[in-house]
């Protein structure tokens, strides 16, 4: 995860030698680290990633986001945005694609992410979040049935 230079982060990831090499020349600009023996390889840039990471935080924070992101997608170097809470929570594509469902609570209703998966067949659960305490009872009976059944009671 790197902050840009307006305090936003993004994560990227290179995926062979062609992405690093449009990372230094295209996104960095640092083209020296291309060849750089240390970083050469994916191998070299493991085994120095401490280093690698500290060049890109300093060349990546020191840009606008827009310029980042823009070259980024100039290099065609898979990236994202790092969102906090509420900016995932109003994120397009969750919206664009339903990703909310009416869940039932203590005191009423409230909307709540709808499960990461969708599986052919089954009807979606109607999720509901249950008061403080209110499984106790079941959970203590069960309890008592194990310790009961157990050899050395």
């Amino acid at each position: 995860i790197f902050a840009l230079q307006d305090g936003t982060e993004i994560v990227l990831a290179v995926q062979n030698q062609t992405e690093w090499a449009a990372l230094c020349s295209t996104v960095v600009r640092r083209y020296e680290l291309t060849d750089d023996p240390r970083f050469a390889t994916n191998e070299a840039r493991i085994a120095n990633v401490d280093e690698l990471e500290a060049i890109l935080r300093q060349s990546l924070g020191s840009a606008s986001a827009t310029i980042v992101r823009s070259r980024l997608a100039r290099a065609r170097i898979a990236f994202a945005s790092v969102n906090d809470p509420s900016a995932l929570w109003e994120h397009e594509q969750l919206r664009a694609r339903d990703r909310f469902v009416a869940t039932e609570i203590p005191t009423g209703h409230t909307t709540t992410y709808r499960a990461p998966f969708n599986i052919d067949g089954l009807g979606e659960a109607t999720p509901v979040v249950p008061a403080l305490g209110a499984h106790d009872p079941d959970l203590l009976a069960e309890l008592e049935r194990r310790a009961a059944a157990r050899p050395d009671s």
